[in-house]
């Protein structure tokens, strides 16, 4: 189920940071010589855009897996007993 949802999360991350960032009109790093060219900010601001967006989204397709599957949250071990 992991690499399912890594994979979908991965490819919808992907696609939303290439939007966004083609709206922005930034060039998109590719990962040859040609990144050479662009700011060093620019390309870090897009490796934590990117990595941030496909684990957001690999952490709610996770939860909504295991909801799905009725699978529960672990108990809170801070809850007090009151009992």
């Amino acid at each position: 189920m992991n690499k399912g949802i890594s994979t979908i999360a991965g490819t919808a991350a992907q696609k939303t940071v290439e939007t966004t960032w083609n709206a922005m009109g930034k060039d998109k790093p590719s990962g040859d010589d040609k990144d050479l060219a662009l700011p060093v900010a620019q390309v870090i601001a897009f490796a934590v855009v990117s990595s941030a967006v496909q684990i957001a989204v690999s952490e709610f397709l996770s939860r909504k897996a295991k909801e799905l599957y009725g699978v529960k949250p672990p108990a809170d071990d801070n809850e007090v007993d009151e009992s």
